[in-house]
């Protein structure tokens, strides 16, 4: 399983999987013997199940060939982040790492990454890959990551919860009211205490997809604009999403008050709860849980349903550009990576959906689950997208209004009114 950073920011914000222990170092086998060939060292945190599938995917790369060896070194997301940079600096880093799309600014801004403006020039096949990826790679007119995974956020909800209740599980919510009515319709307090037994919608404020972003898209809102470079947040329009949503959680207890992504994740797996907006690395966890769920889009508000996109991207190290032979094994891998045959094979064994366009459901439909995540990938947008302090901007705005918000701590006008002021001063100090 693998979640972006808003599950667990390290130092360079990467992409997150389950934890595990520091993995050994694998070397791909196949073709000629190592020595012969030039060697591309690869670092990543895919320490869950589907590590397993990446690392089958690197072998098939490694016996494709005769002239370059990948060997992957695998370990928990927060130790890659701890590791990383003092590597690249001291000149033994790897010549490949994975990161979240929300860390290319960042990423470009350290000096340690090269652009990889030469590959995208020659890359035949880069207009296969979903555009919004690859305008998710760039930085001040550079490109600096290649595109890894890319799958929307969507809404899972408990199919025998909504049959308790009275709901169809074949016609699941679409629009605001519909899961505003379907979220109170879910929630029971069975012993009557004043907590709830059972919710209905979990919103979490931190550490978790950006649910309450997905309300202010939906209402023509958002916590900064397109480009970057403005605060939004305290937009009329975001304020009213806002308070709709939190009002809902506060008096009527849709969701428990101040709760992470991950706790969010286990009471659903728990059957206590009938909707979460979450990603495909959910699959596998809620199937083994015995839930009977289903997949469905985010809620669509006044102005449309925008999931949010989550894609770890390839990014480079400066130093592997200064070897002719390294740079060319770089750029076979990732030509490699991103081709039809590899992403259908991948997406099938690992639950992410494909990063090109030209693959159909039927294709992958050994994954039937993960294929009805491709049917939101076209609309899917970035968090946040086009700031080198993702970080920053996420925890000490986002995420601490949203918290403050649901503890009751103050209006949704009060608190997100001063979060503009506190958010335009970060936009305009990291220009």
């Amino acid at each position: 399983m693998h979640i972006t950073s808003w599950r667990r920011l390290a130092v360079v914000p990467l992409a997150v999987t389950a934890i595990g222990v520091l993995s050994p170092t694998w070397s791909g086998l196949g073709g000629a013997a190592d020595e012969e060939r030039t060697t591309i060292t690869f670092w990543n945190g895919f320490t869950g199940p589907d590590g397993d599938a990446l690392t089958e995917r690197v072998n098939a790369f490694n016996e494709s060939q005769s002239d370059y060896v990948v060997e992957m070194e695998i370990m928990p997301w927060d130790v890659l982040g701890q590791r990383l940079l003092p590597a690249l600096g001291a000149g033994e880093g790897p010549n490949l790492a994975i990161g979240g799309a929300e860390s290319v600014g960042q990423n470009a801004n350290e000096g340690a990454f090269a652009s990889l403006d030469e590959f995208y020039a020659s890359w035949d096949e880069q207009d296969q890959v979903f555009p919004a990826s690859i305008a998710a790679t760039e930085w001040e007119g550079e490109h600096f990551s290649v595109p890894m995974t890319f799958s929307p956020i969507l809404t899972y909800y408990n199919r025998t919860l909504f049959e308790e209740a009275g709901l169809d599980p074949d016609s699941p919510p679409t629009t605001w009211d519909e899961f505003e009515q379907a979220a109170l319709a879910l929630t029971e307090d069975e012993d009557g205490d004043g907590t709830p037994d059972q919710y209905g919608f979990v919103l979490p404020d931190h550490i978790s997809p950006p649910i309450w972003e997905v309300f202010m898209w939906g209402n023509g809102g958002g916590t900064i604009s397109e480009d970057g470079q403005t605060a939004t947040i305290d937009d009329a329009a975001s304020i009213e999403a806002v308070t709709r949503w939190s009002t809902l959680l506060r008096d009527s207890q849709i969701s428990p008050a101040g709760i992470n992504g991950p706790d969010g994740e286990a009471l659903f797996a728990a059957g206590r709860v009938g909707m979460v907006v979450t990603g495909p690395w959910m699959i596998n966890g809620f199937t083994e849980a015995g839930i009977d769920f289903g997949v469905t889009g985010v809620p669509e508000g006044p102005e449309g349903a925008f999931a949010p996109a989550n894609s770890n991207m390839f990014f480079v190290s400066r130093d592997t550009m200064g070897d002719e032979n390294q740079t060319a094994g770089v750029e076979a891998f990732l030509t490699f990576w991103n081709s039809r045959d590899n992403q259908i094979a991948w997406s099938v064994a690992s639950g992410n959906p494909p990063t090109r366009t030209d693959i159909t459901a039927e294709d992958v439909a050994e994954n039937p689950v993960m294929a009805q995540f491709m049917e939101f990938q076209a609309d899917a947008r970035f968090f946040l997208p086009g700031i080198p302090n993702f970080s920053e901007v996420n925890s000490t705005i986002y995420e601490a209004s949203m918290q403050r918000i649901t503890a009751g701590e103050g209006t949704a006008e009060e608190i997100m009114t001063a979060a503009g002021e506190e958010l335009q001063a970060l936009l305009d100090d990291a220009r």
